[in-house]
């Protein structure tokens, strides 16, 4: 009855409200100085081992459209779809990632990784809840719909902080 979505560029037939924007952040495994500055031009991607979502994901649309805005392609080591198997990989090799602060956020609380923040384009994302229009959002939905989305936004601050470290 209702989904958490990245926000779809182009209109849609669902009923979308709008949950949060989140800056996507590059991360690196704690152990390796990848001599770059705090804030990394998107046009330095093109030479780093990304591990990255395949095409269909939409986090990957996010990128392609942003490194195509920096002149760039990127050209992935590996991609996976699982968010958490990235950080993972992430955070055992020395390959590095552009995902969201909520996705990074347990691997940096827990000291396993690093992120930097991204300039020229900044990358963000949009998230957005989706509900079928013929039906009516309940009260009980409303109120589940309300918590979760104060989590979403805890848990990209708490990413955000973290990253400023």
């Amino acid at each position: 009855d209702l989904a958490i979505v990245n926000m779809p560029s182009r209109r849609t037939p669902l009923a979308t409200r709008h949950v949060l924007d989140e800056e996507m952040m590059l991360a690196h495994r704690t152990a390796i100085d990848l001599g770059l500055p705090k804030m990394v031009p998107c046009a330095r991607l093109a030479d780093l081992d990304l591990v990255i979502p395949s095409r269909r994901h939409g986090l990957r649309r996010i990128l392609d459209e942003v490194a195509a805005e920096a002149g760039i392609t990127l050209n992935p080591r590996l991609e996976i779809d699982t968010l958490s198997a990235v950080c993972e990989v992430v955070a055992t090799t020395d390959l590095v990632t552009i995902l969201p602060g909520i996705a990074l956020q347990a691997m940096l609380a827990a000291g396993r990784i690093k992120a930097r923040r991204l300039r020229a384009p900044t990358v963000v994302r949009s998230l957005a809840w989706v509900t079928n229009p013929r039906r009516a959002v309940s009260s009980a939905m409303s109120a589940v719909m309300e918590v979760i989305s104060e989590d979403l936004q805890a848990a990209a601050t708490s990413a955000s902080r973290l990253a400023r470290r």
